[in-house]
């Protein structure tokens, strides 16, 4: 029962039915709607990791520039919505979440060389580094690393080779800029809209 509820509150919330779903909402019991309000962020939050993911990879973004627009979203919801939410595992969940996304930005560097380096990390702070006097080998290690279970980060203004491996990286199928811009305004969009309601059970 509770499943099938958890697919029709999914299927009214990204096709914005905004009259079914607050009949859906008013209709469904107390720890009913808190475990589908808790399974449905949960699955918001690990797609907008994965769009992030993305981004880094493209190198249109530097490791902080992502941080800091990722506190900027769910920093406000967890504030504005921490008596609700603190019903749900969705706290803990969301703060151990900020917590590794702060963990993986890239660790300082102990070299004592000033020049620029690429860093490559996942989420299990697995990672190493290319130094700039490696740029033969670079082609070869992209070629050899499984690229999608990395995360890449680099800062574009001062990175040498960021156009470079963009470009490389580009060619992997992954998303255009255009795509990105609209699936990070379609999941905020998303968010605010669900947030939106006066959710009397909640």
């Amino acid at each position: 029962m509770i499943l099938n509820k958890i697919k029709i509150f999914k299927n009214l919330i990204e096709n914005f039915e905004n009259d079914k779903l607050n009949l859906f909402i008013n209709g469904c019991k107390n720890n009913e709607l808190i475990l589908i309000v808790d399974f449905w962020y949960k699955d918001k939050i690990y797609s907008m990791i994965n769009l992030y993911k993305e981004l880094l990879m493209l190198s249109y973004y530097s490791i902080n520039d992502i941080y800091q627009e990722f506190l900027m979203i769910v920093a406000p919801v967890l504030k504005k919505y921490k008596p609700h939410l603190d019903k749900c595992s969705f706290t803990s969940f969301l703060l151990s979440v900020v917590k590794k996304f702060t963990m993986s930005k890239i660790k300082s560097s102990t070299s004592t060389t000033k020049k620029p380096k690429l860093g490559f990390i996942d989420f299990d702070n697995l990672y190493y580094v290319i130094d700039e006097d490696a740029s033969n080998n670079i082609e070869k290690e992209i070629q050899t690393t499984d690229i999608k279970n990395l995360i890449k980060f680099v800062d574009v203004k001062k990175d040498p080779y960021c156009k470079y491996l963009s470009s490389d990286l580009k060619t992997k199928n992954f998303y255009s800029t255009t795509k990105i811009n609209q699936i990070k305004s379609d999941f905020i969009q998303k968010v605010n809209f669900f947030f939106s309601f006066q959710k009397r059970n909640l």
